[in-house]
């Protein structure tokens, strides 16, 4: 019997200026930060910023929905997953120079960790490795957002808040929430939260880009 050979349509990260490493090169010196890489194409003159990320929401499903906006499509990281996606992202480093290649990394001395809550693998507690090892003594994580003089804000899940890895990658001014969208308020204060800020990064929770997947195939 012949064995059959499965073949991936594997799309190689492009770092040479067309991937959300570049796109984070071009964040950071939109707010004065140089950096090593070459931005990417994009118009960013305007006085403010908003950046949306919808976690796994490719162009695949922005092809489902006929969203016939102007678009650029440009490629992930490697590896693609939330954690090092998010902090390629703030920090304008790609994975090999920041470290974090997703929710359980192994650390020799530590064994099986998760980089996001800082914790070992399976633990439903946050942060139990700060008084073993300093977060940056094993990621080089070292976000942008912290030293710009502009004023940018973040707006993440509660979950995510106050966590040794949410410190590190976002700025000095950030909100968190329960429930996203849920009430007109909500979003409203979310909005004029930012209204004198340069920048805004909205991460919307799990809940809402499940929400919008299931949409895409009905």
């Amino acid at each position: 019997m012949k064995k059959r050979l499965l073949y991936m349509d594997f799309k190689y990260p492009d770092y040479n200026g067309n991937s959300i490493y570049n796109l984070s090169c071009l964040l950071s010196e939109s707010l004065g930060i140089e950096t090593e890489g070459k931005p990417v194409d994009l118009n960013l003159e305007k006085k403010k910023t908003i950046l949306i990320l919808m976690d796994g929401f490719g162009i695949n499903y922005v092809k489902k929905l006929n969203i016939n906006q102007n678009h650029k499509v440009i490629t992930s990281v490697f590896p693609s997953t939330t954690a090092s996606v998010l902090t390629t992202l703030f920090t304008a480093k790609t994975p090999g120079e920041h470290g974090v290649m997703g929710y359980v990394n192994y650390v020799n001395d530590l064994g099986l960790i998760m980089p996001m809550r800082y914790t070992f693998s399976g633990l439903d507690i946050n942060d139990v490795l700060t008084n073993l090892k300093n977060f940056n003594d094993e990621f080089y994580v070292d976000s942008y957002l912290k030293k710009t003089v502009k004023k940018v804000i973040s707006i993440l899940p509660g979950r995510m808040e106050k966590s040794v890895f949410t410190n590190q990658i976002n700025g000095r001014d950030y909100l968190s929430y329960k429930i996203i969208l849920s009430r007109g308020y909500s979003t409203a204060r979310f909005v004029l939260c930012g209204i004198d800020h340069t920048g805004i990064y909205l991460l919307p929770d799990i809940c809402i880009n499940t929400i919008y997947r299931r949409l895409c195939n009905e």
